[in-house]
């Protein structure tokens, strides 16, 4: 199992405390408790993996030939993945 994939196992009331307790304490001075802010990002971590699966399918369907042909001028693979 993949990390991503962890939240996706743990029931939502504890990922949610685990959330709570992550950012009870300011990270360079922004303080996410209390706010609509960890609730988003609650959200995008619970279901991440239910995004990531199908575009990682389609990748993988895709010809390795066209990464090569890309990387051949010299492109990295950032490059290569946002021009697909």
């Amino acid at each position: 199992m993949a990390a991503a994939e962890l939240p996706y196992v743990l029931p939502g009331t504890a990922l949610g405390v685990g959330c709570i307790l992550l950012f009870l304490r300011p990270i360079l001075g922004l303080s996410l408790y209390d706010s609509l802010g960890i609730l988003l990002v609650a959200y995008m971590m619970r279901f991440f993996a239910l995004a990531r699966r199908p575009v990682q399918a389609l990748l993988r369907t895709l010809d390795p030939a066209l990464e090569e042909t890309a990387a051949s001028p010299g492109a990295g693979y950032g490059r290569r993945l946002a021009r697909g």
